[in-house]
């Protein structure tokens, strides 16, 4: 599954699970929070075919995409959005 989010160094870089965010330009967001969560937005999955329109919160720690997300329920849309 791939997910979009608006955090870090937005330009459109790729990172898996374990993979340090960048920053210096076009960041959004503050740089070296203990955690954070912010709202991935699923894309299409150009192997399988899945296109659900489905938010996703994605953690991350020190600055690092732990791999820790869940659904996004209607309050995290609220408080993240």
């Amino acid at each position: 599954m791939t997910l979009q989010f608006h955090f870090g160094h937005t330009f459109q870089d790729t990172y898996r699970i374990g993979e340090r965010l960048r920053w210096g330009g076009n960041d959004k967001g503050t740089p070296g929070q203990g955690r954070a969560e912010v709202i991935g937005y699923q894309e299409a999955c150009g192997t399988c075919g899945l296109d659900e329109d489905r938010e996703y919160v994605l953690v991350f720690e020190h600055d690092v995409l732990t791999g820790g997300h869940r659904s996004a329920l209607p309050d995290d849309l609220v408080r993240l959005g």
